[in-house]
């Protein structure tokens, strides 16, 4: 039986809770991620995506309202809904008022069938491996897709 141990990250990339939203998505669009554990005094707090960050970014709109306003008029540009970044907002904005209350872990001996309900169930793509408080991995929706082509 495969487990999340056989498929886990363990190269990972973090942020800390008091980094600002403009350092986090600099972060993420150099290593081509998604999101990042949220790492602060040598335990894991949280997660970070760029969903999380999108939703602080949208002024005056839910991420819901922008989606169903691009679906009412298909012909409008997905940018046309987003207002331009706010620069302080994004220097002000820290990752610890961002991220998800909510920390979903698994741990590295727990069986990928059993992560792969976590994340479906929880309707997420990545999931922190931990042993106590401490980060030894990540395992993705990709991590696990991968695994099934094999």
């Amino acid at each position: 039986m495969r487990t999340v141990r056989d498929l886990m990250q363990t190269n990972v990339v973090t942020v800390r809770p008091d980094d600002n939203a403009a350092e986090v998505e600099r972060r993420l669009v150099e290593h081509r991620i998604g999101g990042a554990p949220v790492v602060g005094d040598g335990r894991v707090q949280g997660v970070i995506s760029r969903t999380d960050l999108l939703r602080n970014l949208v002024v005056g709109q839910s991420l819901s309202e922008l989606i169903s306003d691009y679906y009412r008029d298909p012909g409008l540009p997905v940018e046309a809904g987003i207002p331009a970044p706010d620069i302080e907002q994004l220097q002000r904005s820290r990752v610890r008022d961002l991220m998800p209350e909510r920390l979903i872990t698994v741990e590295p001996s727990a069986p990928v069938s059993q992560a792969a309900r976590v994340m479906l169930d929880r309707m997420i793509h990545r999931l922190l491996v931990v042993e106590g408080e401490k980060l030894v991995g990540v395992v993705t929706t990709h991590d696990l897709l991968r695994a099934i082509a094999e």
